[in-house]
C-alpha cells in the first residue's frame, strides 16, 4: 500500500486522448506552493528548505539552488514564475532591509537582478510572463491595503498599473494566451448574487 500524502502534492495536466489526465510529478516534505510549473512542462521552480529560490526538473528529478540564502540572514525567496522559453525565473525576494523586491534570474544561476523594489508596503507577487516574455504580471501590495496588479517590465522600468482592487487579495492570476486579458480572482458583492 501507498503512504498518505501529507504535503501539498503539485501536478502537471497532459492531454490523453483528448480529455485531461493529471500525473504525480513530486511529493514529500520539501513541496511547497510558492512556484509554477514551466509553460513546456519541463521544470517546477520552487523555495527549498533552505529559503532559496530553486528549480526541479520533472524529468530527472533533480533539484538545484538558483540563489543563495545569506547565512544568519532573514532573506529569502518567496513566489516565483517561469519565463515562458524556461531561460528564466521571475521571484520575489524578502531582502535585508525588511522588504520584498521583484527580482529575475537565468535558469542557470547567472544575471540576477532587481526589477523592482516595493519599498512602501514591502510585498510582491510574480504571477505569470507575458507570451512575448517583455512583462511579468505582478501584483502589489500598499500599506493602505490597496492591492495592484501590475505589468513590470522584464528589461527594467516602472510598473505599468493595470488595476487597483481595495482589501483584495487575489490567490492567483495569469495572462491570456495572447497576453489581451488578465484572469484573477476576487470576492463577489454580497448583493450580487454571484
Amino acid at each position: 500500500s501507498t503512504p498518505a500524502v501529507k504535503t501539498p502534492v503539485p501536478t502537471v495536466v497532459v492531454a490523453v486522448a483528448g480529455a485531461p489526465a493529471t500525473r504525480l510529478v513530486w511529493s514529500g516534505p520539501d513541496v511547497t506552493l510558492l512556484g509554477g510549473v514551466s509553460r513546456d512542462g519541463r521544470y517546477l521552480s520552487y523555495v527549498d528548505p533552505a529559503r532559496n529560490l530553486a528549480i526541479r526538473d520533472i524529468a530527472s528529478g533533480h533539484s538545484r539552488a538558483l540563489t543563495q540564502t545569506p547565512a544568519g540572514s532573514a532573506e529569502f525567496a518567496y513566489f516565483s514564475a517561469l519565463s515562458p522559453d524556461s531561460r528564466r525565473v521571475a521571484y520575489a525576494w524578502f531582502n535585508d532591509e525588511g522588504f520584498y523586491d521583484l527580482r529575475v534570474i537565468d535558469l542557470d544561476g547567472s544575471n540576477q537582478r532587481v526589477l523592482y523594489r516595493n519599498e512602501e508596503a514591502g510585498f510582491v507577487q510574480p504571477c505569470a510572463w507575458s507570451p512575448d516574455a517583455k512583462f511579468i504580471l505582478t501584483l502589489l501590495f500598499r500599506t493602505d491595503n490597496i492591492s495592484q496588479i501590475t505589468l513590470v517590465p522584464a528589461a527594467g522600468g516602472p510598473p505599468k498599473l493595470l488595476r487597483s482592487l481595495n482589501w483584495v487579495y487575489p490567490k492567483r492570476m495569469d495572462l491570456s494566451p495572447d497576453g489581451r486579458f488578465v484572469v484573477y480572482d476576487s470576492f463577489a458583492d454580497e448583493s450580487s448574487g454571484d
